[in-house]
């Protein structure tokens, strides 16, 4: 168990090295779960699907289900890409089935940050047409 463990975390640090943008941190829901999620199976990577999926969970209004299913078909989708594309899918279901049964709270907790983001963002844009709008004169 202690061999399993000690490779997953060098899968997760290997995957991530170089990276610098958000999309190349790595996929589960942070800390030590990040090392019990799989960053991509032999050759598939899952860092698009990841970060993607985080996304659709963080826009406000979003359907759970419908984040979680397009989550499954981008892991799918990279699984052209590994050497054994049928245990690949199999994994991606795996996965996309611990999402469906674990997910719940990261997608309410994105939701409330997502939705205090974009009141933010809709405050700074109506200042910003208002101030463009021509003003009237009496």
């Amino acid at each position: 168990m202690l061999r399993l463990s000690a490779g997953l975390l060098m899968l997760a640090v290997v995957s991530s090295v170089g990276c610098t943008s958000q999309q190349c941190r790595p996929c589960g829901p942070g800390y030590l779960g990040n090392i019990l999620v799989p960053q991509g199976f032999l050759g598939a990577d899952f860092h698009n699907a990841c970060y993607g999926h985080d996304a659709c969970y963080a826009t406000p209004g979003s359907d759970r289900l419908c984040c979680d299913q397009q989550f499954h078909q981008d892991m799918v989708d990279a699984c052209e890409c590994s050497s054994h594309p049928v245990l690949c899918r199999l994994r991606a279901k795996q996965w996309y089935w611990q999402v469906r049964a674990h997910g719940r709270r990261s997608f309410r907790v994105a939701q409330r940050e997502g939705a205090a983001c974009a009141c933010c963002d809709c405050n700074s844009a109506e200042e910003v047409v208002s101030d463009a709008a021509p003003q009237q004169q009496q």
